[in-house]
């Protein structure tokens, strides 16, 4: 192979690999529990919103790509506590009672007649 393809395929390699959504970094086990607040900031980015409760701290990502490819988009969260990651998923943060609560994303369920028990 020449020199010129070797270069293409490298820089071709690079920009494939920086496509990753921040949905696709919640689901592929990149983004865990235990990691440290600027771990997960490092691989999420910088957060569009930040909320912050009587004991635990919230990074909100708003309207990402829930996976790589496709036009599904949700609000993603990532739960800290004493700034260790503890809950991330998609769905949202609200106040409740005594601190931040995060609600996750729940997919929807496909409606059953109730004579035939099937979807309609």
């Amino acid at each position: 192979m020449n020199v010129a393809v070797l270069r293409l395929l490298a820089l071709t390699a690079v920009v494939a690999s920086g496509c990753a959504t921040t949905g696709a970094r919640f689901a592929t086990g990149e983004l865990h529990q235990g990691m440290t607040k600027p771990e997960a900031i490092e691989l999420l980015g910088r957060p569009d919103e930040y909320r912050q409760g009587t004991y635990v701290e919230a990074l909100i990502y708003k309207n990402r790509l829930i996976y790589g490819w496709g036009w599904d988009r949700a609000d993603h969260a990532v739960m800290l506590f004493d700034g260790i990651v503890v809950e991330y998923g998609a769905g949202e943060v609200r106040h409740g009672k005594d601190d931040l609560v995060f609600v996750p994303r729940v997919k929807a369920m496909p409606l059953v007649c109730p004579d035939n028990n099937q979807p309609r």
